[in-house]
């Protein structure tokens, strides 16, 4: 266990003192780096919402919306935007 008292030994009964695995700014350091990467890796999390900016839908679009609903599937604003794809192609085929 980590702790700033110094720690003994069972067989001499010397105090040695206690040493740290991380630095905590070391640590902080390291946390800074892993979110810049994983920032870096992803930055397109916008392209995710889908929004309804299309006359009609194509169905590359449609697909794209049903996998990434598959992906996500508590995602109510994916299902909703799927919903309106389908229902304007649907509505579209009907005149």
């Amino acid at each position: 266990m980590l702790t700033d008292k110094p720690a003994t030994t069972a067989r001499k009964g010397v105090a040695l003192p206690s040493r740290r695995l991380i630095r905590p700014l070391t640590l902080r350091l390291i946390a800074a780096v892993v979110a810049l990467i994983l920032v870096l890796l992803f930055p397109a999390h916008h392209l995710l919402t889908l929004e309804n900016n299309d006359s009609m839908p194509s169905r590359i679009s449609i697909l794209y919306a049903q996998a990434l609903l598959n992906a996500n599937p508590g995602n109510s604003e994916l299902r909703i935007s799927l919903a309106n794809k389908l229902f304007q192609v649907g509505g579209q085929q009907r005149k």
